[in-house]
């Protein structure tokens, strides 16, 4: 009988936790969801206006600066649309929890989650209904014993009677005390099982989208970092565009689309053309001499030597030109970046820009830009005088 007690216990125990813990669990559950969900339309709302922010600076930035923030601009739209499409993601994991989770719940505890109460309620009773009989033939066979403990004769078969009678009962209840337990801890697992498959309905969908995002984001990832990297070099347009227009400010007809001069500034017959002095050299842009060409299409170049793509040393640094010494070595990027090793000597052309200086390095006949910072300066060796 001591063990039918603890079963009918535990499955007391069961029912009481679906009662007293589940079912208001799952009402916290639906509640607190409900507020979450709210949140998520307003979070979504306020996303959406930030997004049209960024697509307004992104557009605005690609289409109207002239090739300073092109690429630049072309990068946060990209971000920008990547965040919507990750946001629209968003809204449908917000609009799943409501369906997945939330309403199911809500269903399932207005019928299903009540099954369990009523089930509480048919053991209670069904147990009542057995447990009468067993304690019924126990009071029958301690009444018998009672009477006949002083009697000389002892009736045997009527105590055996009552005795089978017990066990008949206590077998009874027993049975009905383990499959009260069995489907205790069915509708138990029943319960919590539902509440996991919606759960993993959402994070399910969850993961799916955090995948999708992260695919999104690194996709473009490395290209806007590299070129948030470099704020102090402009884009191959915008050093165009800047040498177009000084060209035309300056000269009115330089065309540096191949590095030659156009036939306007070639013809030496112009009335309105003069000749070119060292001293204009030191005040010309230096977006003159982005080209090796361009260097020596003046007087200067025309008078040191001629004028041909195939010199491989440059002459030394014209009168009143600035020369410095390479202290350590550097290897340029690209066409535009200068390279260089310890002790060449660079022939300095233009202003410095932002710690990046322009010229030639007399040793390889490179033209480029270098950091001024790998260089020391130096004096140009004086040159001979033309012979008269």
């Amino acid at each position: 009988m001591k063990d039918t007690d603890e079963t009918h216990k535990l499955t007391e125990t069961i029912y009481k936790g679906l009662t007293d813990n589940f079912t208001p669990g799952v009402r916290q559950i639906i509640l607190a969801g409900k507020v979450y969900h709210k949140a998520l339309v307003g979070v979504a709302a306020a996303a959406r206006t930030y997004n049209e922010v960024l697509l307004r600076v992104g557009q605005t930035a690609r289409t109207t600066c002239k090739g300073g923030t092109e690429d630049i601009g072309e990068a946060i739209y990209q971000i920008a649309e990547a965040q919507k499409e990750i946001q629209s993601r968003i809204e449908e994991n917000s609009k799943a929890l409501f369906s997945e989770l939330i309403l199911p719940l809500e269903q399932r505890l207005e019928n299903d989650f009540k099954r369990s109460s009523a089930q509480h309620r048919r053991y209670t009773q069904g147990h009542k209904a057995v447990i009468s009989p067993y304690v019924k033939a126990s009071d029958n066979l301690k009444k018998f014993r009672k009477k006949t403990k002083n009697k000389v004769v002892y009736d045997d078969q009527k105590e055996a009677h009552y005795i089978n009678a017990l066990e008949r009962c206590h077998e009874k209840l027993y049975e009905y005390r383990v499959q009260g337990l069995k489907l205790a801890l069915l509708e138990d697992r029943k319960c919590h099982c539902f509440l996991l498959d919606r759960l993993s309905a959402v994070a399910y969908l969850y993961a799916n989208h955090h995948k999708q995002s992260a695919d999104t984001l690194l996709s473009g990832l490395p290209q806007w970092k590299q070129l948030s990297s470099r704020p102090q070099i402009l884009p191959p347009e915008a050093e165009r565009f800047l040498y177009q227009t000084k060209e035309e400010i300056g000269n009115g007809g330089v065309y540096w689309g191949n590095g030659h001069l156009s036939d306007e500034t070639r013809s030496l017959g112009s009335p309105y053309r003069r000749s070119n002095s060292a001293h204009d050299m030191q005040r010309r842009p230096v977006s003159e001499y982005a080209s090796p060409d361009a260097f020596y299409a003046g007087n200067f170049g025309a008078k040191t030597m001629p004028h041909s793509r195939g010199i491989s040393v440059p002459p030394a640094a014209p009168p009143g030109t600035m020369q410095v010494r390479a202290i350590y070595s550097h290897v340029g990027e690209g066409d535009k970046k200068l390279s260089f090793t310890e002790g060449d000597l660079i022939n300095v052309i233009g202003e410095q820009a932002d710690g990046w200086q322009y010229g030639v390095n007399t040793r390889s006949g490179q033209y480029g830009w270098f950091p001024m910072s790998f260089t020391e300066p130096t004096v140009s060796p004086p040159r001979e005088p033309p012979p008269q």
